[in-house]
């Protein structure tokens, strides 16, 4: 976990979400779908934004987030401008809207609880 409060100050990042979770991605359409489902079962999943950075992803990963965020407003889709994890998590931290900063892998579920007891 990441805590933005000077850079939220300076750039007035929106407190509306208790926390932004960040998922890099690079071809994970086999597992991206029950990453996200796994935050969204979450207690807190209505607070919380999912920010999902596609690192250039060249299968059907970001199609399938795209299709999860229409239904969910909380999903953000947004691509890396340079290739690398280390480039996608700067950018995705940048461009979240939360203070609190939760990092998952695309490969990775989220136990039941986490958010909760991180925040």
């Amino acid at each position: 976990m990441f805590h933005l409060s000077s850079y939220k100050e300076k750039n007035k990042v929106s407190n509306s979400y208790i926390a932004s979770v960040l998922i890099p991605v690079k071809n994970g359409e086999n597992y991206i779908q029950e990453s996200i489902m796994s935050i969204l079962n979450q207690a807190t999943s209505g607070n919380v934004e999912i920010v999902v950075i596609d690192d250039q992803s060249t299968d059907a990963t970001s199609e399938i987030v795209r299709s999860m965020a229409i239904q969910n407003v909380n999903i953000k889709l947004m691509t890396s401008p340079k290739n690398g994890i280390s480039n996608a998590l700067n950018f995705g931290i940048l461009k979240s809207q939360s203070e609190i900063i939760i990092r998952l892998d695309a490969d990775d579920v989220m136990q039941p609880g986490r958010i909760q007891s991180q925040v």
